[in-house]
């Protein structure tokens, strides 16, 4: 079985070139159906030893496994996609090691330790802050911080929280890089700025902004100046034919839906000699609107689907799964390919079982340019919502 790394972090400025790279090398290689997938087997057991209901570790993804997942990533703080990645893997047995260590003595001495801290206000934890900043420098102050609660930390002021970690920058310096943070979002640098962006976000204007007030800022700053990221397919569907090889490159759409990767590659090569199509997808995970994560993610999948039918015009494969049917159709005279999805058994499709379509699914391989290029424009809509009211006429005008 060929397995694809599921979840890679890039670059943005390279991610295109990555996309079709990594549909480049997929091409043509065969992927084997199989009954169980180890690492999601791994995932599994893994997930239920932190207490999340996966079922069975039995290598399918189906929905207690698929939920699990969700609720392991929303308790994680990020974005909750409820599918299977690579990653994932990792992040699991991170959590699960520090699971074993919280129920150790010492874990269980640390855990002590935070709620003591939890119970001081801001000002008390400011003074022992300094003190251990004073004394024991930044490795012990690193591992105080680390011990409060993330809500207590975003309540501090950045003007007295940035010079303890960082002892070069002063209470005053600290304040002047806050006020310039406020540039992109056409907010003064100044304390009268700082007011007008805490009434804006719905917060008392004391003109001192805390750490998760800047953590909100950066956020805001980040979506007004994403990499824009179009995938590689221009013009017209185009399906190439040449004796027992036919090929094809689009994105896939979803008929009355949305997708779940709304800037994706495809590319379906048929051998007739062979008997399967191999469909290879390239995925690009964008960071959540409201996420604090700034780095997109790409995710790479090859499918094979049984040639059912081979005709001077049409070519038809189909892949089969206990819950679903999958059947795509290239259609040399039209140039269109279609995927037709519909359930495959309407009462008992096993223990991990997928809901029961309502209507068949249907998704259609098109030009991806002007359907990411409308992405972004709504995307990039939605983000000038951050860019100060007060002169939000003026921006976008210059936009």
């Amino acid at each position: 079985m060929l397995h694809l790394p599921n979840r890679v972090k890039v670059s943005k400025s390279i991610i295109a070139a990555l996309m079709s790279l990594a549909l480049f090398l997929a091409w043509g290689q065969c992927r084997e159906a199989a009954a169980a997938d180890p690492e999601v087997q791994e995932l599994q057991s893994l997930l239920s030893e932190l207490g999340y209901d996966a079922g069975p570790a039995d290598g399918e993804l189906g929905p207690r496994t698929r939920d699990a997942i969700a609720a392991f990533e929303r308790d994680q703080g990020r974005e909750v996609t409820g599918q299977f990645y690579g990653t994932l893997l990792f992040h699991a047995s991170v959590a699960l090691r520090e699971q074993e260590l919280a129920q150790s003595p010492a874990g269980r001495q640390r855990e002590a330790e935070r709620q003591r801290l939890l119970s001081l206000s801001n000002e008390e934890i400011v003074r022992e802050a300094e003190a251990i900043a004073r004394h024991q420098g930044t490795d012990a102050l690193n591992n105080f911080m680390s011990l409060l609660d993330k809500k207590i930390l975003e309540s501090l002021p950045v003007p007295v929280l940035f010079p303890l970690l960082v002892p070069s920058i002063n209470a005053e310096q600290a304040e002047k890089m806050t006020h310039l943070q406020l540039q992109p979002l056409s907010y003064f640098p100044s304390i009268e700025g700082v007011k007008q962006y805490q009434l804006d976000i719905k917060e008392d204007p004391t003109g001192i902004m805390t750490i998760g007030q800047f953590e909100k800022l950066q956020i805001r700053a980040s979506r007004l100046s994403e990499t824009i990221v179009y995938p590689g397919t221009f013009g017209d569907i185009s399906i190439f034919r040449f004796d027992d090889h036919a090929s094809v490159t689009g994105t896939w759409t979803l008929e009355d839906e949305q997708i779940a990767f709304p800037i994706n590659v495809s590319t379906i090569t048929c051998r007739k000699s062979e008997g399967y199509c191999t469909v290879s997808q390239a995925e690009l995970d964008i960071p959540a609107f409201d996420g604090g994560d700034d780095a997109y993610s790409l995710h790479l999948t090859t499918q094979d689907y049984d040639i059912i039918n081979w005709t001077n015009s049409e070519i038809i494969a189909q892949r089969e799964r206990e819950c679903r049917v999958s059947t795509i159709s290239l259609n040399s005279n039209t140039n269109e390919v279609f995927e037709f999805t519909r359930n495959n058994n309407s009462t008992n499709c096993g223990s991990f079982s997928l809901p029961q379509l309502d209507k068949p699914r249907i998704a259609r391989l098109a030009p991806g340019f002007d359907l990411a290029a409308n992405w972004w424009k709504e995307r990039k809509k939605r983000a000038t919502e951050f860019v100060n009211p007060r002169v939000k006429t003026v921006f976008l005008q210059d936009e």
